[in-house]
């Protein structure tokens, strides 16, 4: 077996290590290559709740993980990992004889960092090792102005520290580039480099998100509400589009007692992936934002199109009929009601606007 070529120190960061598979063949080989780059300990598991109460109590530095598991599939051990115990950060690196397009754009929506067919060589999972070890920190700079920001910020120097976020924020373009060049990747079958940009593309969201929220504190602080109102709306957008959905609400509700007008920033994060053509993330975004606000007839509207541009129908004709049932006057729902059932809307005799205050959000946005 060729060894890898870099020094053992390299691999330091990841000094435990949980190799997860089902198959003891796999688990075998995985732990045997792994040695090679000397870690500190290296733990086999079968069943993905052992290893996850493991991490849970005493952590790991990286997890190698197959796609059978004695209690649950490799997706849903990172599903539960990256969602229930909201380890974000920890590097999984998918080893795998699952080899189709599906699984691996699968893994890729989990987040996975990195994805390994079988039979592998040492030298293919160097590559991944490197790169979730440069991703453990990334992006470093960013990171470092952050804890300065929220140093002066407990200092009570809100002045330098909305200056630090706002530098942090200045570089937002560069989470929409990762994004754009992880689909490149994508489109050309290049999974391996799909999978580090996107996950380039997260760290920066994160640290984007951590960076709208401190700002606003920044602003609040020094009695600026217009632009603490601005700051805590876009962190809620972001925090939405990560789907950290508790986080995103507690942000909603601050944005609505200075705001009572503002958009639930799942509807906004469902507008835009409707406009890029993902369907069915519009969808699950509508479906998050009525969790939110469950009586505002335009997200059933916008929910409605997506589902009927998506091809299902019954789904979408249930949809507009629960928005026009609470506001039989909104003239852009009856006009796809009448294109879904075939036949005008009649509002019930005697109806009568039954939302909150939405009659107030009509705008552009809401039935784009």
């Amino acid at each position: 077996m060729k060894e890898p070529t870099h020094d053992a120190a390299a691999y330091q960061a990841f000094d435990r290590v949980a190799v997860l598979s089902n198959n003891k063949t796999h688990a075998k080989i995985d732990k045997k290559i792994m040695r090679l780059f000397a870690p500190g300990v290296v733990l086999v598991f079968e069943k993905g709740r052992a290893a996850l109460d493991h991490i849970e109590r005493l952590g790991v530095d990286l997890v190698l993980c197959d796609s059978g598991l004695d209690d649950m599939t490799g997706l849903e051990f990172l599903t539960k990992l990256r969602g229930e115990m909201k380890q974000r950060s920890l590097p999984v690196i998918m080893i795998s004889l699952m080899n189709s397009r599906e699984y691996v754009l699968d893994a890729i929506g989990q987040g996975c960092s990195g994805y390994v067919i079988r039979p592998y060589a040492p030298q293919t999972l160097e590559k991944y090792i490197l790169a979730a070890r440069r991703m453990a920190d990334y992006p470093d700079a960013q990171r470092k102005r952050m804890e300065k920001a929220r140093a002066l910020a407990e200092q009570g120097d809100h002045q330098a520290a909305a200056e630090h976020y706002e530098e942090i924020i200045s570089e937002g373009n560069e989470a929409q580039f990762y994004y754009d060049m992880g689909c490149s990747f994508l489109v050309r079958k290049e999974y391996a480099k799909a999978v580090v940009a996107f996950q380039k593309a997260l760290k920066y969201n994160e640290l984007f998100a951590e960076a709208y929220k401190g700002l606003a504190e920044a602003y609040k602080a020094r009695g600026d509400f217009e632009r603490y109102k601005t700051n805590i709306e876009k962190a809620a957008e972001v925090l939405a589009q990560l789907d950290r959905f508790e986080e995103a609400k507690m942000a909603f509700i601050q944005v609505l007692k200075h705001n009572r007008e503002a958009h639930n920033p799942y509807k906004i994060l469902g507008l835009k992936l409707r406009r890029d053509g993902d369907l069915d993330g519009a969808v699950e975004a509508y479906a998050r934002a009525l969790e939110m606000t469950p009586d505002d007839e335009h997200i059933h509207y916008n929910l409605s199109k997506a589902l009927h541009l998506a091809g299902k129908e019954a789904e979408a004709q249930a949809s507009i009929a629960r928005a026009l049932n609470l506001n039989p006057f909104f003239e852009e729902a009856k006009k796809l009601y009448a294109e879904l059932f075939k036949k005008p809307f009649q509002a019930p005799l005697g109806a009568a606007f039954k939302g909150p205050s939405s009659a107030a959000r009509l705008r552009g946005l809401d039935t784009d």
